[in-house]
């Protein structure tokens, strides 16, 4: 009697988990559990690993943000703003030190675990990461990036407007040169 009631709570566990992923997939579990399966065994065996991490990354949050976007609730746009945030910093450290982390064997197997853990919103991995990381770092930097946000506006600023006078001045040239190419 006493394993028939802990396999009826463990079972009422594995349904209610079960639940949550349909809920907030709004796929039956079994089969996005499948496709995720499915995904982590290719990558550990080093087929389309790249395309596979790159399509986990990005389809499922894309598809889980535009329902955030569209529901009443805030909670979950910020969940998916996080999620955005922490990942473009990940591709970003990726992308400069993919040399490097290439070598390291099950990379993209690890690499797809760290994606799953930051986009599942029951272990709320991007809001660690983001409170512990790269909102510590920005408020490190803030201001060095605010200047320099502010030099690339003067920089753009100042091209547009001697872009803007070179055309006034030399606009009849212009006019002529584009009326001589047209002709020939």
């Amino acid at each position: 009697m006493s394993s028939g009631q802990n396999t009826f709570n463990f079972m009422e566990y594995i349904n209610g988990h079960m639940k949550k992923i349909s809920d907030s997939t709004m796929l039956p579990a079994p089969i996005f559990l499948g496709g995720l399966a499915t995904c982590f065994v290719l990558t550990f065996l080093g087929i389309n690993e790249s395309l596979i991490t790159t399509l986990v990354s990005t389809v499922f949050p894309i598809f889980w943000s535009i329902k955030a976007i569209e529901s009443p609730e805030t909670d979950d746009d910020k969940q998916w703003l996080t999620y955005w945030v922490v990942i473009s910093a990940f591709q970003i450290l990726d992308e400069y030190s993919h040399f490097i982390l290439a070598i390291i064997p099950f990379y993209y197997f690890v690499k797809l675990v760290f994606i799953v853990i930051l986009m599942l919103p029951n272990i709320q991995g991007s809001a660690w990461i983001y409170n512990n990381v790269v909102y510590r770092l920005f408020k490190t930097y803030e201001k060095d990036i605010n200047n320099l946000s502010e030099n690339v506006a003067n920089v753009a600023t100042n091209l547009k407007d001697q872009g803007a006078r070179f055309v006034q001045e030399n606009k009849a040239a212009i006019v002529t040169g584009a009326m001589n190419a047209a002709t020939q």
